[in-house]
């Protein structure tokens, strides 16, 4: 069992930490597929569902959403099942025992993160900057839900949270029959290449850390971020409401120039910082589901280009 019996996680342990897993899961989330609308008509009826079904959960009754015809409901048992059984036959010794289950969206959207490592580097002005590294998993349900399998990293330092998009593995897919099972295949194919992502990331780390950037290019990426240009700055055409997210922004990123220097490393962090601290809405349901999610992803590509 290689890593587990130096951790003293027997098979019985990894065992019972699937079936925790997989029973919290099933108390908070667990899905059923309903054709009858469970919401009754003026009449008190509960009307067919001629064009989808609603997803709704088994144990408290909430309604996740509607979801077309050619809809299929993905669970996260399902893709435990997946990873538990890549890690026994590939002897990956994923850590079950320490896996975190998130629920967001009014519990329709359910998170697993289980740890990978941890990425450390010293910056090239010295500063020693380590991240957290997880297996990040992710379905729901209702109509604009999606299943993710990728790489999510928790910065130590300022507590930056960040799902990883373009530059480690990553595959999206809608909740349709082809689609899930094409996310079944990827995590059965794609794990055992994920478990050097503490690797992989220290060196896009790195690598960006070793790109110091200008002020130019810096006003380059902010006003691609948060959609201006200078003639709007000239002309005074930027709303006070962005004008405050821009501020915001530019605070985190002088907080993590002072720490690391003026790289696309702190560019990007400083981003992260934005979507996790600096934003009305900032916090772990903004970057995991919200459009803080979509910010991050294209912070992570225009830094890549710059590095």
């Amino acid at each position: 069992m290689g890593v587990l019996k130096e951790l003293g996680i027997t098979t019985s342990k990894v065992s019972k930490a699937i079936d925790k897993l997989k029973t919290q899961v099933f108390e908070v989330f667990e899905t059923a597929s309903m054709i009858f609308n469970p919401i009754p008509d003026e009449d008190g009826n509960h009307n067919l569902i001629e064009d989808g079904f609603q997803t709704v959960s088994n144990s408290n009754g909430n309604i996740h959403g509607k979801v077309s015809k050619s809809g299929s409901v993905l669970q996260m048992t399902d893709l435990i099942d997946i990873a538990n059984d890549v890690s026994v036959s590939e002897g990956l010794d994923l850590d079950f025992e320490k896996a975190e289950l998130d629920y967001f969206k009014d519990e329709s959207v359910c998170t697993l993160k289980i740890p990978l490592g941890v990425s450390a580097f010293k910056t090239q002005n010295g500063f020693n900057d380590s991240t957290e590294v997880f297996l990040f998993i992710k379905t729901g349900f209702g109509g604009v839900a999606c299943s993710e399998v990728g790489i999510y990293t928790n910065r130590w330092v300022c507590t930056n949270g960040w799902e990883v998009r373009h530059g480690l593995n990553y595959f999206k897919a809608k909740h349709t029959e082809k689609m899930n099972e094409l996310a079944k295949v990827f995590l059965y194919k794609s794990l055992p290449l994920m478990m050097s992502s503490v690797q992989d990331f220290t060196k896009l780390a790195k690598k960006m850390d070793r790109a110091e950037i200008t002020k130019e290019q810096i006003e380059e990426f902010r006003m691609s971020m948060f959609g201006y240009t200078k003639d709007d700055v000239k002309n005074e055409k930027i709303s006070t409401k962005k004008a405050g997210m821009i501020e915001a922004f530019n605070k985190g990123l002088i907080e993590e120039q002072n720490r690391a220097g003026q790289t696309v490393w702190t560019l990007l962090q400083g981003a992260t910082n934005y979507t996790n601290h600096g934003h009305y809405n900032a916090g772990e349901e903004f970057i995991v589901t919200g459009s803080g999610n979509t910010f991050n992803a294209k912070a992570e590509k225009l830094c890549l280009a710059l590095s």
